[in-house]
């Protein structure tokens, strides 16, 4: 008899259960480096209902595991117009899944399922995946959560099947940390702020309480931490909030501006800027205590570091050349080179997960409306991603490297957009009514 074991995601508060090992068969792993692929068409099958489950806990199922699904853009999700309520009817008259009745109706992948209550009173979902194509089934397993956290099990469910139909890792539990801005009584503040990928109002969540500026949150590499600075103690200090816990520890207090910090991968030191020489420069901070290393000594301003994947390079902003520009160089402050192109003004750069592209800001002429762009790090293939729609600032990369998060002004008051890398299928985030800035968006879950 084949043994089942238990284990908890303590962050989630999410129990897994295997109904049986892992089949050892997967469908072909796509490649998202390599560009265009061809979507998998899959069938939803309505999951079933056991008990007390209200039919609101079904629907909101099925709503968040379509968006998430549909939002990887891994999927092409067949419309259910009775094909597929009968083709499952068949399956459960046989009670076996007939893969090939599946084919028929277009169906590559099927997802079926059911809910229920468990004895304790938390709610149960069983997850069953069949890969038609193959003849098998390549998931089998159920969860148990408080109902409190019955959102965050449906992004699971929807990264499991990402992961084991694509062999690539799903974004739906992921997070974005950023500030908003709003007035308490006759005071504009602005405070760190989380909300889930999909920018879902239930899952706002407030992390600051400083009732002064809060800017430039920065992920730390397992996703524990945030990196961001606070005019709490009336001065720019920089400070980093643990996520499990809720408390913060001071990282940099020196006289003047601590300010944009991006992480090593290894998450042993960060990069930010300080002026506590006089100018503003980029410093590496080691979080171990030792004193902070200067890795620019240039008359001119620096802002706005990033680390490239591999901790080897980084990218940042300087107006040495009499205009904004930005600039590659060594992780240790050696061999900086112009990577932006001439003319105009450039800012705020990100380095793709991959390591294949930067994305940054950009305007060409006096109005700085900024659009975004990307290029290569040699500067080659430049695309500029938006056009004339408001202002749009503050971009990131996605942790699997396919989508860029930003901040725009183009309805209005800024709120947070997420689009393509190539620019394409923007669609809007939040929808509060104060002002969003700085996103984040947070590395993959482990």
């Amino acid at each position: 008899m084949k043994r089942i074991f238990r284990f908890c995601l303590l962050t989630l508060g999410v129990a897994i259960i295997p109904l049986s090992s892992s089949p050892a068969r997967k469908p072909p792993v796509i490649d998202v480096t390599k560009g265009a692929f061809e979507a998998i068409p899959l069938a939803i099958v309505p999951f079933e209902t056991e008990g007390a489950v209200p039919a609101e806990l079904k629907t909101r199922l099925h709503q968040i595991l379509r968006f998430d699904l549909e939002f990887s853009g891994f999927f092409y999700l067949l419309p259910n117009r009775g094909q597929i309520a009968e083709v499952d009817f068949l399956d459960r008259r046989s009670e076996q899944i007939n893969h090939a009745f599946w084919r028929e109706i277009g169906a590559d992948a099927v997802v079926k399922g059911k809910l229920r209550r468990s004895r304790n009173g938390e709610v149960e979902v069983e997850l069953l995946v069949y890969y038609c194509k193959g003849a098998y089934r390549i998931i089998g397993k159920k969860f148990e959560t408080e109902e409190k956290h019955f959102r965050r099990l449906v992004h699971l469910l929807s990264d499991e099947i990402v992961f084991n139909l694509t062999g690539n890792p799903g974004i739906a539990r992921t997070r974005i940390a950023f500030v908003y801005e709003t007035r308490e009584g006759t005071k504009t503040v602005k405070e760190l702020h989380l909300i889930d990928y999909d920018g879902h109002p239930e899952s706002l969540r407030r992390l600051t309480r400083d009732r002064d500026i809060v800017a430039f949150p920065s992920w730390s590499p397992d996703g524990n931490q945030l990196a961001f600075t606070s005019y709490f103690a009336k001065n720019p200090d920089l400070y980093a909030i643990d996520l499990s816990t809720g408390r913060r520890r001071l990282l940099s207090r020196y006289a003047g501006l601590n300010i944009s910090p991006t992480w090593h991968p290894s998450g042993k030191n960060l990069v930010l800027v300080l002026t506590k020489d006089g100018n503003s420069d980029l410093y590496r901070l080691d979080l171990r205590g030792n004193p902070p290393v200067r890795l620019t000594y240039d008359r001119s301003i620096e802002s706005s570091p990033g680390y490239s994947p591999d901790g080897s390079r980084l990218v940042y902003t300087s107006d040495r050349g009499r205009s904004v520009q930005l600039y590659l160089m060594g992780a240790d402050g050696r061999g900086a080179q112009r990577f932006s192109p001439s003319g105009g003004w450039y800012d705020q750069a990100d380095w793709s997960p991959h390591g294949n592209r930067i994305v940054f800001i950009g305007s060409r002429d006096a109005s700085r409306r900024f659009d975004l762009y990307s290029a290569r790090p040699d500067g080659t293939e430049f695309r500029q991603l938006t056009r004339g729609s408001g202002s749009n600032e503050a971009p990131c990369w996605s942790p699997d490297g396919r989508h860029v998060l930003f901040n725009s002004n183009r309805d209005g008051n800024w709120n947070l957009y997420v689009m393509d890398a190539d620019g394409k299928n923007t669609r809007r985030l939040t929808f509060l009514p104060g002002n969003c800035y700085s996103p984040a968006w947070s590395p993959l879950p482990e």
